[in-house]
Parts: structure tokens; C-alpha cells; sequence
């Protein structure tokens, strides 16, 4: 299997950080983006959106969108137990629907654009405390989000949504148990190998 990723992207880290906590065998394939890479005809026949994550499988076949990628390196894993799978897709969708965008907003305002939209940044801390709740309420007194036994492609999900927090300044004050949560992901090995390169 091939995984074309670009490592700056928090959703192929996403899928890289599923695949190495499995073990999948993947072979992984950079492209880059900044230069174009993901709107060449060959990129483009592998994934019309022109995104990062893709997954070409062995057999020929693609799978696209980061969350899907996940369900399909992990199923048949402790990653995505089948007995607690509406649970961890219940996260999953959580996290693209609601923790997630006002995340990419912050990232977008606080690291990219030329001249912070304040209120752009208001708006997306505002509505990310409201969901971080939720998630600050669901690991009180355990581990991971599943419970203390292992993470699971819950946690993964998450985890990569929160990528740049330290760089984007995601508004974490307050929230110990995902801070602590955190923590103990990122100081998982394949987190790490997972880090996006350092901005210079």
C-alpha cells in the first residue's frame, strides 16, 4: 500500500499516526503541495480533490479522505475494537464535524495569514471551547477516550486536530484532562515520528 502524504498536514498525520500504531504496511509517498504537486493529471486521477491523505491499496483500489483511511488501516486492530465501533466513529465524526474546523481556523489565522482576522479568531475560540468541553468532560478519570486500556482511532483523530496547538496558540487554558490526554499521546514513539517538520 502506498499512503501519499504531505508531513505538514494534520490530516496525513492523521492517517500516518493510524497506519504506525497499527503497524500497517505502507509505503509512505510525499507530495508536495506547496509546489503543486497534489494538482498534477497522475495526482489528480488518484484523488479528484487534489488532498493529502490518499491510500492506494495493494489491490488497486483508493481510499480518499483522512477519517476513512483510518477505518481502513485499523479494522480488525485494538484501534477500532468492532464491539465499541459506534463509540469510536461517534469521535471520529465529532472531530471533522465540530472540534476540528474551528481548530484549522486558528491554525489558518494564527500561523498563516498576513494579518489575523480578529474576530475570525474570536469566533473559532469561542465555538472550540464549546466542543472541547465535551471532550474535557469524556476523559475525566480515564485515560483515553475509550477508557485507560489503549488508544484508539478516537484518540488518533483528535490528536491530529491538535497538531499545532502550541504553535497556533489553541486555546488549551483550562482544559487539564486534555492536556493530559495530550501529553500522553504525543509521548507515544509514533506520535513523534509522526511531529511535522519545525517552521523556520
Amino acid at each position: 500500500m502506498k499512503l501519499y502524504i504531505h508531513p505538514g498536514s494534520p490530516n496525513s498525520r492523521r492517517a500516518r499516526l493510524a497506519a504506525r500504531l497499527v503497524g500497517a504496511d505502507v509505503e509512505e509517498v510525499l507530495v508536495d503541495v506547496p509546489a503543486g504537486a497534489n494538482r498534477t493529471r497522475e495526482y489528480l486521477a488518484l484523488n479528484p480533490m487534489g488532498k493529502v491523505p490518499t491510500l492506494e491499496l495493494g489491490s488497486g483500489g483508493v481510499v480518499l479522505e483522512s477519517y476513512a483511511i483510518g477505518v481502513a488501516l485499523c479494522t480488525g486492530t485494538d484501534a477500532l475494537p468492532a464491539a465499541r465501533l459506534s463509540e469510536v466513529l461517534r469521535w471520529m465524526f465529532f472531530d471533522a464535524c465540530h472540534f476540528a474546523p474551528p481548530l484549522g481556523t486558528l491554525t489558518f489565522q494564527n500561523m498563516f495569514a498576513p494579518q489575523p482576522d480578529a474576530d475570525a479568531v474570536a469566533r473559532a475560540t469561542e465555538d472550540w471551547k464549546r466542543y472541547a468541553a465535551v471532550v474535557e468532560t469524556a476523559l475525566s478519570g480515564q485515560r483515553f477516550l475509550l477508557g485507560d486500556e489503549r488508544p484508539t482511532l478516537a484518540d488518533i483523530s483528535l490528536t491530529a486536530s491538535l497538531t499545532y496547538a502550541e504553535a497556533a496558540s489553541f486555546p488549551l487554558e483550562g482544559f487539564e484532562n486534555i492536556v493530559r490526554w495530550r501529553t500522553a499521546m504525543e509521548t507515544l514513539p509514533e506520535a513523534q515520528e509522526t511531529l511535522p517538520p519545525r517552521r523556520s
